[in-house]
């Protein structure tokens, strides 16, 4: 669905989750006559007839044809149903948007339509990815902090299967180094449009385990990122990272089992993109973004392992999600607080 944000809402997912209910619409006499315009789903345009749809996604339909277990499946080049309904049920929408924000977000969110939280992960390798996550790190012989902290190229990776993150490696000669990672995701965060007005977001890494070695003040935040692509990493991006933190500071022997949750500051609320892509890096906070090596011993290592988006599914993926409200077009310059 990422090539057509705007239609996010109405996904696989949702599809899914209210099959039954649009195929009563689809294939109840009369009723169906008038859901079946409201797709597209006639005449010249397909093919299914007065044949029962037996599954409805963004891009296709399916039905049986008669024949015995022979069943024909229409495709479309682009979520057109996605688009059909977004269109016919604007009102609707925007109606249901208005119930979250006014009422029932605040007082009654069992009663929630849900359409004012946004999650998103990255996407995984393979195909044509809009999003990634992956890393990148400085590796060498015995090095200053400053030459690994501030090198402008990685010369390893990039890295899309993880589960590194906040690898520091220190040398044998005394105040030497020799690796610092960094991991970068990018997040497809258009289904927001201009007109939303974002009041928290929190970006979540799915914790493995940790190895907390000597450097015990090591920590992970999460602060922006500028990678010459949203889609693919590369060794250059090494240096595009700035060290605003945008959350707490997360200790690596305070990593819990599961999802680990980064709450946005203002600052990590301003670097979501609307409209486009979201980008961020998490990085080691108390030493690599605030430039201050940690105290030094010989040939240790500190480092967290997290989930990347190339582990199957999306169940322990990097996922990034974000509370709003919308600005009705009926009653922009109207705010309840």
């Amino acid at each position: 669905m990422s090539r057509f944000p705007q239609y996010q809402a109405f996904n696989d997912a949702w599809f899914v989750k209210h099959q039954s209910k649009l195929l009563w619409f689809l294939n109840t006499p009369v009723v169906r006559n008038i859901t079946r315009a409201v797709f597209r789903i006639h005449g010249e345009r397909s093919d299914v007839g007065h044949n029962d749809i037996l599954k409805i996604e963004p891009t296709s339909i399916t039905w049986a044809t008669g024949n015995t277990d022979e069943y024909k499946t229409e495709f479309r080049a682009d979520v057109k149903f996605s688009k059909r309904v977004y269109f016919a049920l604007s009102p609707i929408w925007w109606l249901m948007h208005c119930w979250d924000w006014a009422i029932a977000d605040r007082w009654f969110p069992e009663l929630s339509f849900g359409f004012n939280t946004l999650t998103v992960y990255p996407d995984p390798t393979g195909g044509t990815p809009a999003t990634f996550s992956a890393f990148c790190y400085y590796t060498a012989g015995d090095s200053s902090w400053a030459t690994m902290r501030d090198a402008t190229v990685a010369n390893s990776g990039p890295n899309y299967d993880g589960p590194w993150l906040g690898y520091i490696t220190s040398g044998s000669a005394s105040n030497t180094w020799r690796e610092l990672l960094r991991m970068f995701m990018t997040f497809n965060t258009a289904a927001l449009t201009s007109s939303a007005l974002i009041s928290a977001a929190t970006l979540s890494l799915y914790y493995i385990s940790a190895d907390d070695g000597s450097f015990a003040s090591c920590g992970i935040n999460i602060g922006a990122a500028t990678p010459a692509s949203n889609n693919v990493l590369v060794v250059e991006d090494y240096d595009q990272v700035a060290d605003t933190l945008f959350s707490s500071t997360i200790r690596y022997n305070a990593f819990g089992a599961g999802y680990n949750d980064f709450a946005f500051n203002a600052s990590g609320i301003a670097n979501i993109s609307k409209t486009g892509i979201s980008r961020f890096a998490a990085r080691e906070a108390n030493h690599d973004m605030a430039n201050s090596p940690p105290t030094w011993a010989s040939l240790t290592n500190d480092a967290v392992q997290v989930r990347y988006a190339n582990y199957a599914g999306t169940s322990a993926d990097p996922k990034l999600v974000i509370t709003y409200t919308v600005q009705l077009p009926f009653a922009r310059a109207m705010i309840i607080t």
